[in-house]
């Protein structure tokens, strides 16, 4: 072969591999591109974007423009540059001694597997790979002329598009267009963001209590009835006055004889405000929230009530606990209070051990210890007690000890066949 032409044959082979690497790059950019910025870039202006997202409307239309475009290619590669490369390498196999019949089909089979080799190598992994990690620049650049190669094949795509619907159709296989995102696909995205650094992990539990927050109902994030201070109205103020020093809260349910109902609500500022005024002038209706009532109308209730506290009942009227604005707010934002050793909960007995309340709320125990071992289901165990008597399928007796996860669980205190207090040691 005359070097003239030799030259001319890699010229060719070069161009096709670059056409090549052309449509793999478009195709890959086109699939991995983030629609959502390029709708935000559209909005602002940017025509190249615009244009892109124009493109990515027919998704079938421009894949099936590519698919046309390397199948082409790869036809033309594969008659035109085995055959021409083989004429080359034939004559080598002759000069070796082999038969002309056994050198050709040899220098056939070599010269297509060297250029099927370049092709996948240049032509398709190394594009898709940079595109992989430019989707957003390679789309923008690409989209442009991609759009006239789909205009000048469109009567042979559109060919493509409606034989490919009829067997879909045959197959009784739906093909919508529409894409719908689920609360799954976000979570899963938003792991995604935390485990490629994207995301810190205070911001991805964030972003989880949110998905969360419309599950929870009341009695979820309550303080229990029996570890909430109340108030009698038959007692002396010199006794709500040091029950109210002794434990700061801001709000006090008050009874009447019978501690199943709850006839109002003390707040501690007024109390000291108005030493003068009688108290059943400082007995406010409180704000009754139902024990299942989800989260979203709890928080609505609060701003429409302006009460930053809710009495819990059940469906008999029976006073089951009490929830804060603060109690909704930590479902959100997780807890607020301090944590670890400093937990106002917790009681540090060594290194790694704390003595915790039985009616503590699991999440609010695996965050106060910033561990993820608890395999919480918030809404099946609500409490450490609850999680326990699961566990033991039975009420344990003082002393006796349980593992969960290598996490030792002792019971320090039981009141009632109630578990009062536990000593919790991590491993």
């Amino acid at each position: 072969m005359p070097k003239g032409t030799m030259l001319v044959f890699i010229l060719i082979i070069i161009l096709l591999i670059i056409v090549n690497g052309y449509f793999s790059l478009a195709e890959i950019a086109l699939v991995s591109v983030n629609k959502g910025r390029l709708a935000e870039e559209a909005e602002e202006g940017n025509k190249r974007a615009a244009r892109t997202l124009a493109l990515l409307d027919d998704p079938e239309e421009f894949l099936s423009s590519i698919q046309v475009g390397i199948t082409l290619v790869g036809i033309i590669e594969g008659l035109y540059g085995g055959e021409r490369l083989a004429l080359y390498v034939g004559p080598v196999f002759i000069h070796w001694g082999l038969h002309p019949d056994m050198a050709r089909a040899l220098a056939l089979v070599l010269s297509i597997g060297a250029i099927t080799y370049i092709t996948i190598v240049v032509g398709e992994l190394i594009p898709k790979s940079l595109a992989l990690q430019f989707p957003h620049r390679t789309a923008l650049m690409v989209a442009g002329s991609l759009r006239w190669f789909t205009w000048l094949t469109y009567p042979f795509v559109k060919l493509l598009t409606i034989s490919t619907q009829l067997i879909l159709k045959a197959f009784d296989i739906r093909n919508d267009k529409k894409e719908t995102i689920t609360e799954g696909d976000l979570r899963t995205m938003l792991s995604t963001a935390y485990k490629q650094g994207l995301l810190e992990k205070n911001e991805l539990k964030l972003h989880q209590n949110v998905f969360n927050f419309n599950d929870l109902r009341a009695e979820y994030i309550m303080t229990p009835r029996h570890l909430v201070v109340t108030l009698d109205d038959q007692m002396s103020r010199e006794e709500i006055t040091a029950l109210l020093k002794r434990y700061d809260y801001s709000c006090f349910p008050v009874f009447h004889n019978d501690k199943e109902h709850v006839i109002g609500v003390i707040m501690s500022k007024e109390f000291f405000m108005y030493p003068e005024r009688p108290l059943k002038e400082l007995i406010k209706t409180p704000c009754f929230i139902a024990l299942h009532q989800p989260l979203p109308t709890v928080f609505q209730q609060f701003q429409v009530t302006m009460w930053p506290f809710g009495v819990v009942v059940n469906a008999y009227g029976g006073f089951e606990g009490v929830v804060t604005i603060h109690d909704v707010g930590t479902a959100i934002f997780g807890n607020l209070r301090n944590t670890g050793k400093d937990h106002p909960q917790l009681e540090q007995q060594g290194p790694k051990s704390w003595i915790a309340p039985g009616a503590m709320r699991l999440y609010v125990l695996k965050e106060a210890l910033g561990v993820d071992w608890i395999p919480v289901n918030e809404r099946q165990y609500l409490t450490l007690a609850a999680m326990l008597l699961e566990k033991w399928q039975r009420i344990p007796a003082e002393g006796e000890e349980l593992t969960v996860h290598n996490v030792k669980f002792k019971i320090v205190k039981m009141e009632d066949h109630r578990i009062e207090r536990v000593l919790v040691t991590l491993p």
